[in-house]
């Protein structure tokens, strides 16, 4: 299998293996990581600092799993009309403002934006989407709106692809729901936009000891509300551009070897899957187009009994990234 090798200027060697570590465990703590990458503690800590400030860094979230939460997933990609620039800034401000909604983006292709929501009832999505339609629906040319059943969440393993075979994969939904404590509670919301936070920050913030944060955040991974603790990267600032390839299938029987390629490969970052969109969904990042054509032409290939045919489109803003929905 073809093996891709990003060009990234700005980062170093051991930039890129300081990147790796973090989103596979954006929680490990800075020791740690200096005992895997080489470095003194002091200037893995100086350069995470620096790659947060120069923007390749925008932050660290948790990947939860709502499905524990009893919520359900649904999303939306609509294309727009008569939209200024000013009118889209404002849909995608409503969006990224609503406590329901947990993933917003802008996109290029055959839709504009693409939100996710979740819900715990079907009265809950009616309410969301009355509310939408209400401010926005002379603004939506077409829609599509479908159930989101399961995210397969690699971590960034084209920092270091080498090392793809170590990466973290996390599974969302479909899952039994669980009950929380209020300390669950209490310290989800937090961790959700604030993975690496110490201990005594969340505390501070939520009213809590250390030592129940700390028993909270082991109980919520027990119980697989906390799938993993993930880096916020910016694609742009890197000249990644991010695609996803939306594939339509004669014979589903060969869905685990699929996954199995998109998981061997360092630049796919998502399988999402959905009822009544593609058969097989996948994401990745390039620098050139040339680079995703290749890797659909490697897939296709392997795949070709069983493809019957494939759409694309570009994300090209990454507006809310939230994966708790107790917000």
């Amino acid at each position: 299998m073809s093996i891709i090798s990003f060009d990234f200027p700005e980062l170093d060697k051991k930039d890129r293996e300081i990147l790796f570590e973090l989103d596979k465990n954006a929680r490990q703590s800075s020791s740690r990581i200096a005992e895997k990458t080489g470095l003194n503690k002091n200037v893995v800590n100086y350069r995470i600092h620096k790659l947060m400030q120069s923007g390749i860094v925008e932050g660290f979230y948790t990947v939860i799993d709502s499905a524990r939460l009893g919520f359900s997933s649904f999303r939306t990609y609509a294309k727009l009309q008569f939209v200024s620039g000013e009118k889209k800034k404002e849909i995608i401000s409503w969006l990224v403002a609503h406590p329901r909604t947990w993933w917003v983006g802008e996109i290029e292709g055959e839709w504009d934006l693409v939100f996710l929501v979740w819900v715990k009832s079907t009265a809950e999505l009616r309410e969301f989407w009355f509310s939408f339609m209400e401010k926005f629906q002379p603004f939506i040319q077409e829609k599509e709106i479908m159930p989101y059943t399961k995210i397969h969440d690699f971590s960034y393993a084209f920092f270091d692809p080498e090392k793809t075979a170590e990466r973290s994969i996390q599974e969302v939904g479909p899952s039994e729901p669980v009950e929380l404590t209020e300390t669950e509670t209490k310290v989800l919301p937090f961790i959700a936009a604030h993975a690496r936070r110490p201990t005594v920050e969340i505390a501070k913030a939520t009213g809590l000891t250390p030592v129940q944060v700390k028993y909270a955040l082991r109980q919520l991974k027990e119980k697989k509300v906390i799938l993993g603790f993930r880096t916020k990267i910016s694609f742009s600032r890197l000249g990644l551009t991010h695609y996803k390839a939306n594939f339509d299938l004669k014979d589903r029987s060969p869905y685990p070897a699929m996954l199995a390629f998109a998981q061997s490969k360092s630049n796919v970052i998502y399988v999402d899957e959905s009822i009544g969109f593609a058969d097989f969904e996948m994401e990745l990042v390039v620098q050139k187009h040339a680079e995703f054509q290749g890797l659909v032409d490697e897939f296709r290939e392997k795949f070709a009994e069983s493809i019957r045919d494939y759409h694309y489109f570009v994300f090209r803003t990454f507006d809310k990234i939230n994966y708790s929905p107790m917000q």
